[in-house]
């Protein structure tokens, strides 16, 4: 099976080695031409219908997320590549869509590849796509963030989060009156997702709210409880660390 692709960067360097890398790579791949501005891209997808765009996120005084948006609906799979670890990343990934660090690796490029040619064609690539709009416009705003469930996505104030429990590939989230949603995304991309947002992990399987805290006996074994009542064990490795944010929380409060 090949799959039609296009490059979109602004670099010309990156638009090359990119192309080299599918060549030499990913004979899966066939190119069907390059663009390095949005007004490009946007003519070569309308006239080259690619199923997979690798698309740069930071353009000069455009973005990928530009070109996405104005494109109106999307009837391709998207892999960005950046050079920029910002908090885009983190809405990109936890959207459910598939980004390449630049420089890119030819074992990276080989894997994203096959996760295309793997993919449902049919997909959600719509839902996953307007979550990460949403994310993008919206998580710094008003702390939102849309979760990928298993049955769609479910959009959800960060502040309603109060703790998410590891379950293999999966995570529990439970949310203020009771309501409990399982995402398909490991409890390590949730500490990477909400670091920022006061969220400390206390335990291999845990990952909690702060601003939920409710009480922390930190003796010998180190139980914490949350606002919801449940009562959860601190890791010993952790309890310095734990000290240590709800002592900063407690000053930012």
């Amino acid at each position: 099976m090949k799959l039609r692709a296009i490059i979109v960067d602004d670099e010309p360097n990156g638009r090359e080695v990119l192309a080299r890398q599918l060549e030499h790579y990913c004979p899966e791949i066939e190119l069907m031409g390059m663009a390095g501005n949005g007004h490009e891209a946007a003519l070569l997808i309308r006239e080259s219908r690619p199923n997979v765009v690798f698309l740069d996120v930071e353009m000069g005084n455009e973005t990928g997320f530009d070109l996405l948006k104005n494109l109106g609906e999307v009837k391709f799979d998207v892999v960005f590549t950046t050079a920029h670890e910002k908090y885009a990343l983190e809405a990109i990934h936890f959207s459910a869509l598939d980004f390449l660090m630049k420089p890119i690796l030819a074992d990276e490029l080989k894997r994203s590849v096959s996760r295309l040619l793997q993919k449902n064609p049919t997909g959600d690539r719509h839902r996953h796509l307007d979550a990460l709009i949403y994310n993008i416009n919206y998580s710094n705003a008003d702390k939102k963030i849309a979760l990928p469930t298993v049955n769609g996505f479910e959009f959800i104030s960060i502040s309603e989060l109060i703790r998410c429990e590891a379950q293999n590939n999966y995570t529990h989230i439970f949310l203020k009156n009771e309501k409990t949603i399982l995402v398909s995304r490991t409890l390590l991309e949730f500490e990477k997702l909400l670091g920022n947002y006061y969220f400390f992990r206390i335990h291999q399987s845990h990952l909690i709210n702060l601003r939920h805290v409710q009480e922390y006996d930190k003796g010998q074994t180190g139980v914490i409880v949350m606002s919801d009542g449940t009562r959860l064990e601190v890791s010993r490795r952790k309890k310095p660390d734990l000290m240590q944010a709800l002592s900063e929380f407690s000053l930012i409060l």
